[in-house]
């Protein structure tokens, strides 16, 4: 089979100082499997994509993949200690959201999908010999001479390539995503040139395309999991189905898969912040053991209440959880301590059940002390706004007529009582009042899925979850300069004492 050249790409695997080689032990598999791994071995054989190996110094196991639709083998490799062992390509990668808004919104759509992906682009000669694997059905020992899956870097090695091959038509009749390939053309007359020029500079390199997997001359098609069509982009209908179908989350791990597929889908999702607040307000309880082994609980009040009156509560189920144990002595941390004298006089519920204990004590910890504890700070950053946006575009009408108004007004509309603004890609964004954006901007910098990004940052993620309000870049950066996490942890960013100036050589 034809691959590309080794001018043009070619995959290195370069080891960093300080690593050996590992030899893993051998794994058995069962003998079904282990016949059609031989089958498959032999394939790879004929098609110049392995050769036997000798004097390998690493050796890894194979992975037996099983096709539920064939009943077909495919071979995957275990590198994960040859990946440890060379650095990472910082190599960057396109942006998939920003791929798909560039395919939608054309008249004619052409998909494409990579024949055998990787395989397609050589190993250098020097490193074929890391990539030996072992296979206990054929008897031996082989090697790869393409790049093969599960290699570290891979992707960026083949979006390179596919960047040299197209680099004068992406972004404007095509675009491309490792080995996910469309060619597009606002006008149906135009395609015909399109991929006829794709399909040259293929034939030039010696890309090869699966043809079972090309659909040429369509209005719409899926394109890395959003449905595209002249109209804008919608949401594939399985992707949907796994949110709406899925079964109330029992754990941490099944919260945070449940956000991650509501994360891909927030675009289309409205108001997506305050839908998934519920899963975020919860009450968080740490025990910790004398060994400084710790025990995290999270529990959800049916019942609204104020920051002191939730640490109050906090403090009565933690109380009851300790009692349930058994546990004898007790030591409760604050960090303010007027809560905690609140709590000794008021508090008749915690009083009852300190009964239950040995030995209670306290003890206060600075609210600077205390990094976890800043969210109450983040709520007095205040930030101002002379007038309320909603009411200010509601009532333009009353507003002296100028033309500039009046231009912007046509960017707003009401949908299902809310006032929306259209972006540029047409997606509707909702208007927040003050209360509104002030909360997600609070979720959006330090929430459940926070990362304490910069403003501009910020301003773009709030975006992205389909908010907007007039002045959401300036607040952006005015919230996240008061984060004291952001100031106690982050960069330095200031003048030199003194003034620079240059040396001059004698």
């Amino acid at each position: 089979m034809p691959r590309l050249d080794r001018k043009l790409v070619k995959h290195k695997l370069p080891i960093k100082e300080g690593y050996l080689p590992v030899k893993q032990a051998r794994r058995r598999m069962s003998m079904e499997i282990e016949l059609k791994v031989k089958e498959e071995i032999e394939r790879l054989l004929k098609a110049g994509f392995i050769r036997p190996s000798i004097y390998a110094d690493w050796l890894a196991n194979i992975v037996p993949i099983l096709k539920r639709k064939t009943g077909a083998v495919r071979i995957c490799v275990d590198y994960r200690n040859l990946n440890e062992a060379f650095p990472k390509d910082e190599y960057p990668m396109p942006m998939a959201d920003i791929l798909v808004d560039g395919a939608a919104h054309n008249q004619m759509l052409s998909f494409m999908d990579g024949n055998v992906g990787y395989n397609q682009i050589m190993v250098v000669e020097e490193d074929i010999h890391k990539t030996a694997f072992m296979c206990l059905g054929h008897i031996g020992a082989f090697e790869y001479t393409v790049m093969p899956f599960g290699l570290r870097n891979a992707e960026a090695t083949y979006q390179r390539a596919m960047n040299s091959v197209f680099h004068d038509m992406i972004g404007h009749s095509l675009e491309v995503y490792i080995d996910d390939v469309v060619i597009k053309s606002l006008e149906e007359g135009d395609h015909v040139p399109n991929l006829k020029r794709a399909f040259l500079r293929m034939r030039q390199h010696k890309l090869k395309m699966n043809p079972k997997k090309c659909v040429f001359g369509v209005q719409a098609g899926n394109f890395l999991g959003f449905l595209v069509h002249q109209r804008g982009i919608e949401i594939d209908k399985n992707k949907a189905k796994s949110i709406i179908e899925a079964l109330p989350s029992g754990n941490k791990k099944e919260l945070q898969s449940l956000l991650g597929k509501i994360n891909f889908l927030r675009r289309f999702i409205s108001n997506s912040a305050g839908k998934i607040q519920p899963f975020s307000s919860v009450l968080r309880i740490v025990l910790e053991e004398l060994l400084g082994i710790r025990h995290c609980y999270s529990f959800q009040l049916d019942f609204q209440c104020t920051n002191n009156m939730a640490e109050y509560e906090a403090l009565i189920i933690g109380l009851e959880l300790l009692v349930e144990l058994g546990i004898q002595s007790v030591e409760i941390l604050g960090d303010f301590m007027l809560v905690l004298k609140h709590m000794l006089v008021y508090l008749v519920a915690a009083r009852n059940l300190l009964t239950e204990f040995r030995e209670a004590t306290w003890e206060h910890i600075p609210s600077e002390e205390n990094f976890a504890a800043n969210e109450l700070a983040q709520i007095a950053t205040g930030i101002q706004m002379l007038e309320d946006c909603v009411q200010r575009i509601i009532k333009y009408p009353t507003l002296p007529s100028e033309k500039r108004v009046r231009i912007m007004a046509l960017n707003y509309l009401m949908w299902n009582g809310d006032l929306v603004r259209k972006s540029k890609n047409e997606v509707l964004l909702r208007c927040l009042e003050k209360k509104e954006y002030m909360k997600v901007m609070g979720e959006t910098h330090e929430g459940i899925c926070g990362a304490h990004q910069g403003g501009r940052k910020m301003c773009w993620l709030i975006r992205r979850y389909g908010y907007f309000w007039p002045t959401m870049m300036k607040d952006c950066i005015e919230y996240s300069k008061g984060c004291e996490a952001c100031q106690r942890h982050g960069p330095i960013q200031q003048a030199p004492s003194v003034p620079m100036n240059p040396v001059v050589k004698p």
